[in-house]
């Protein structure tokens, strides 16, 4: 009898891009460096020693008005061993973001005063294995990115007419 493989993702639950909305009007694309990535919007795809993540999914949210818009840069990490270990970012897909009539709830992640993206579109794809939902009826969007197995994934989000943007991101 053959033996079947079952593919299965970990489940993860979404989490908060930032730790407060962002009101930047650009991004500034990240360059090599020896330290490994951190701060607001970087997030650590290493499940054990030899294993990582390889997807995300991600939403949008922020304060304005439906149809404002924003943008999202998204930058996977991998670093080049050995004794002088040098992060380098890989571009990996750029949004364009905007806000749909679908609002937060109070007293949760995401308050009444945000609402969701409702439409993703890209600006900018350097790979063919990603995918945007984007549903018609002002509902929530979502974007997949598949980051190849990187170490980190950075999410760099800007305002173009909204007033301010944040979002929230499941690796899987």
């Amino acid at each position: 009898m053959a033996k079947h493989q079952v593919q299965a993702s970990q489940l993860h639950l979404f989490r908060v891009l930032y730790s407060a909305d962002a009101s930047v009007s650009s991004v500034t694309p990240p360059t090599a460096q020896i330290a490994a990535p951190s701060g607001n919007g970087v997030f650590d795809a290493q499940l054990d020693i030899e294993a990582t993540l390889n997807n995300a999914a991600m939403i949008f949210f922020g304060t304005g008005t439906a149809g404002q818009m924003a943008t999202a840069q998204i930058t996977g990490w991998r670093q080049i061993g050995g004794p002088s270990s040098l992060w380098i970012p890989i571009p990996l897909l750029n949004l364009n973001l905007t806000l749909g009539t679908q609002a937060g709830v109070n007293n949760s992640a995401v308050d009444a005063s945000h609402l969701f993206v409702s439409t993703i579109a890209a600006s900018a794809i350097y790979t063919s294995a990603n995918e945007i939902i984007t549903p018609t009826g002002s509902r929530i969007a979502e974007a997949k990115i598949d980051f190849h197995g990187m170490r980190y994934i950075q999410v760099q989000l800007a305002v173009d007419d909204a007033s301010a943007i944040n979002g929230a991101i499941a690796l899987f």
